[in-house]
C-alpha cells in the first residue's frame, strides 16, 4: 500500500545533497511526493510522520551503535527508547540526537534556517560540522521548545512552540479548575501542566485570588484571562514566559 506514496530513487543525482552520499543498496529513501502525510514505520519501530515534498532515508537494519535518520523537509518523529543506540536525525548543518522521545523538524535543502520542536521528552541539536556534540555549541530542547538554526551566521535562537499543548494528562481530579486559589498556585499549576517556566516580575501578583475554570482553554488564552484579573500583561522571552503589572484590582 505504501507504493501510492513513497518512490524509490534510482539515480544518485536525484537526491538533494543531505543523502547525496549514502549506499542505496543499504539504505532504504523515500519520497513524499504527495499532498498529505505520509507514515512510516523504522526498522526499531520508531514512526515517521513525513510531511508533503519531504524525503527521508535510513538503513534498512540499525546494525551500528546509532541509530541514523537523514531528512530533507519537515517530518515528525515518534522514537522508541533505546539507551544504548542514540537515535539521530541528520537535516542539512545540524543533528538532533535523542534516546527517546516526538519531535519536530524542518530543513529544507538550499533554504537557509532549520527547525526543531519538541513534542516529549529531550533532545540535543548541534552543528556536526564542527565535530562531537559534546564539544560544540548547540542548544538542549525540552517539551514545547523550539530552535531555530540560521545556517549562515551560526546561529541558534530558541523560544516556545506556538501552540505549546500539556506535557502531562490533564485528567478530571486535577483539570485547571480553580476556586480562590492564590495566584502562585495557579501559576506553577499551568507551568507544571505544559513543562514551561513562568517568571513573575511583581511578587504581589502571588497574592493575589483566582477563580475559574480554564481547562479546555489554549495556553496563551488562560494566560490572558488570568492577567486580566491581576492588571498583568505576559510576554514569552524566549523559551520563559514572563509575568508583570499591578497586582490585585
Amino acid at each position: 500500500t505504501s507504493a501510492v506514496f513513497a518512490y524509490m530513487y534510482t539515480q544518485k543525482q536525484q537526491l538533494p545533497s543531505v543523502l547525496a552520499d549514502v549506499s542505496q543498496e543499504e539504505w532504504t529513501i523515500q519520497n513524499n511526493s504527495t499532498s498529505h502525510e505520509m507514515r512510516l514505520v523504522l526498522p526499531d519501530s520508531s514512526r515517521i510522520t513525513l510531511k508533503p515534498d519531504a524525503i527521508v532515508g535510513y538503513p534498512k537494519a540499525f546494525n551500528g551503535s546509532d541509530r541514523l535518520v537523514k531528512l530533507d523537509g519537515e517530518a515528525f518523529f515518534e522514537n522508541e527508547k533505546d539507551s544504548k543506540r542514540p537515535f539521530k536525525v541528520i537535516t542539512g548543518d545540524i543533528t538532533t540526537r535523542v534516546l527517546g522521545t516526538s519531535f519536530n523538524v524542518k530543513a529544507i535543502d538550499g533554504q537557509s534556517i532549520i527547525e526543531v520542536d519538541v513534542r516529549t521528552g529531550k533532545v540535543s541539536v548541534y552543528d556536526h560540522n564542527d565535530g562531537d556534540s559534546v564539544h560544540t555549541e548547540g542548544v538542549v530542547l525540552t517539551p514545547n521548545q523550539k530552535v531555530t538554526y540560521y545556517k549562515k551566521e551560526k546561529k541558534w535562537v530558541a523560544e516556545l512552540v506556538r501552540d505549546p499543548l500539556p506535557v502531562v494528562a490533564v485528567e478530571e481530579s486535577s483539570a485547571l479548575i480553580f476556586r480562590d486559589d492564590h495566584m502562585r498556585n495557579v501559576l506553577d499549576r499551568i507551568a507544571s501542566t505544559y513543562g514551561i517556566e513562568i517568571i513573575v516580575v511583581n511578587e504581589a501578583v502571588y497574592d493575589c485570588p483566582f477563580t475559574g475554570d480554564v481547562s479546555n482553554m489554549e495556553l496563551y488564552d488562560m494566560l490572558k484571562l488570568i492577567c486580566k484579573s491581576i492588571r498583568s500583561e505576559y510576554e514569552v522571552r524566549g523559551t520563559r514566559i514572563l509575568i508583570d503589572g499591578a497586582g490585585c484590582p
